[in-house]
């Protein structure tokens, strides 16, 4: 019986508390994004590990999250184009066009869903009235950061 059956035996059984408490052992995660990341990471890890026949961690530190506010898109722009020149950074490609796990490479390459993604979501550029002024302040700070 998978988890959705037992959690429905359960309910039609009138076990309603018992159904809502195994519920949350395998639900807890979904709202809290460091245990999400430590289960994540844990698991693909021993999953990794025993395929390739290793030992170990597969990450040096922790992974990072912050909180990015403001009144216009500036600050949003430019985390988005650190993250695009990531691999610039590691020495992988000498223009973020040419790594094709990033977002910006993605849109080059011509993916309209990356595309989209130069910009953001409405609610969250503040003062700019459109997606053009967002996109064309990350791929600025993108190009300041390659010619500079």
């Amino acid at each position: 019986m998978n988890l959705a059956q037992a959690l429905v035996a359960m309910r039609q059984e009138k076990h309603d508390q018992a159904a809502e408490l195994l519920k949350a052992q395998y639900t807890y995660r979904m709202f809290d994004i460091s245990e999400f990341m430590k289960t994540f990471k844990q698991r693909l890890s021993q999953s990794y590990n025993a395929r390739h026949g290793r030992k170990g961690v597969l990450w040096e530190e922790r992974f990072k999250s912050i909180l990015i506010q403001g009144r216009t898109g500036h600050a949003l722009a430019t985390v988005a184009a650190y993250i695009d020149l990531n691999a610039v950074r590691a020495g992988l490609v000498s223009d973020p066009k040419d790594y094709r796990y990033c977002g910006y490479g993605e849109a080059v390459a011509g993916s309209v869903q990356a595309r989209e993604g130069l910009g953001f979501p409405r609610p969250m550029i503040g003062g700019f009235d459109d997606l053009f002024t967002v996109r064309r302040l990350r791929l600025s700070v993108i190009t300041a950061s390659l010619t500079g």
